[in-house]
């Protein structure tokens, strides 16, 4: 019996050919070397040109040529002495409660005018309770904001090198509708998030970045939308795509965007910056 179990083993399930998935078929295209320098292009262009803020742009460093390391697109080109990055940065606390709001000033009237004479007599002064100021948020951190750049020499200001380019007005005006989108349902599932991120034991300090990757047709509609860099956090992995979702569509998008082609790919990097502050403020991070 066991010779016959040694005779199976060695001499006839090698050629046993068992029920299996077949694996998909992949497709090859031939292109031409001048697509194949285009493609070249394409892919350079979208890992490093994100779109560069108007505030981050001066006048005074305006260039006619484009620099050859810059990383981001602008109106026009952008060449500073050295790069620098502001960095992540606390964010402003708001106003927890009307404690410290500035009153407005009352106006004074000028008496002459009114005729009653330029004196009067002044009105005695009422003891007032002392009343409670109101809260004044948290004290600590805030959601840290800016830019970063672990390569680059931090500063006050984001002083970055800059190509122009004629798409920077259709990426800029989508930042807002996202930001917007990823915010609100940042809030809404809170509980879940932070309870997912206590079960994979993340903590205070800690990093989640989340890389979006959308393919869009000629008529502005998604194709596909999927993220392709986790951050683990299931919940937080699903809201951020739908930041993207919600949007429905891209309306009117630049017909040179998509180089002859019928889709256009492109890639949106989130970031969470892990911290004990509240979720206050309404622009965070995104880098395109």
């Amino acid at each position: 019996m066991l010779l016959l179990h040694v005779i199976f083993f060695f001499f006839v399930a090698p050629y046993l050919e068992l029920a299996h998935d077949v694996p998909a078929r992949t497709e090859v295209v031939e292109i031409s070397p001048q697509q194949l320098q285009q493609l070249k292009k394409k892919i350079m262009r979208d890992r490093q040109l994100n779109p560069l803020m108007k505030q981050e742009l001066h006048e005074e460093y305006k260039s006619k040529e484009a620099p050859k390391d810059a990383q981001m697109m602008a109106p026009f080109n952008q060449v500073v002495p050295k790069q620098k990055v502001a960095g992540a940065q606390p964010d402003k606390p708001m106003d927890g409660g009307g404690g410290a709001r500035a009153k407005p000033e009352a106006k004074k009237l000028d008496l002459a005018k009114l005729g009653l004479g330029t004196k009067v007599p002044k009105p005695q002064a009422q003891p007032q309770e002392a009343s409670p100021e109101g809260p004044q948020g948290p004290p600590g951190l805030y959601r840290p904001v800016g830019r970063d750049d672990p390569n680059l020499e931090k500063s006050n200001q984001n002083l970055l090198n800059a190509a122009e380019s004629k798409f920077y007005s259709f990426f800029v005006r989508l930042e807002e509708p996202i930001i917007h989108n990823w915010f609100f349902l940042l809030r809404n599932f809170d509980r879940q998030i932070q309870g997912e991120m206590s079960a994979h034991g993340v903590k205070e300090g800690a990093e989640l970045p989340i890389t979006v990757e959308f393919v869009l047709d000629r008529q502005g509609n998604f194709r596909s939308i999927d993220v392709i860099e986790s951050s683990a956090i299931p919940t937080l992995d699903r809201v951020t795509r739908d930041a993207v979702r919600k949007l429905g569509s891209l309306p009117n998008p630049p017909p040179d965007l998509f180089e002859g082609g019928q889709y256009y790919t492109r890639r949106l990097r989130f970031m969470v910056h892990v911290t004990s502050a509240p979720m206050i403020n309404t622009r965070p991070d995104l880098a395109w």
